[in-house]
């Protein structure tokens, strides 16, 4: 399934890659080790699917110019606001 977006705007996606869970319709994001191999080995398999990339935020901005392309760039987000 391709989706098409407006070619005069920017998008950007924030995502982290920590291991996490959906568990029915929850997302559980950032999990401990020790709770998802409890859920890999409890009864409730079947209910659960492992996710390996959150949506932190995002944003679109709307340009007066047309946008082709994608780009992808990793960043450091220091969370503690330190330099």
């Amino acid at each position: 399934m391709k989706i098409s977006f407006p070619s005069n705007q920017l998008y950007l996606l924030l995502t982290d890659q920590e291991p996490g869970l959906r568990l029915k319709e929850s997302e559980m994001p950032a999990l401990p080790q020790s709770i998802l191999s409890t859920t890999r080995s409890s009864s409730v398999p079947a209910f659960t699917t492992p996710i390996n990339l959150t949506f932190i935020r995002e944003k679109s901005l709307e340009t007066d110019f047309e946008i082709r392309g994608t780009q992808t760039l990793q960043v450091r987000v220091n969370r503690l606001g330190r330099r």
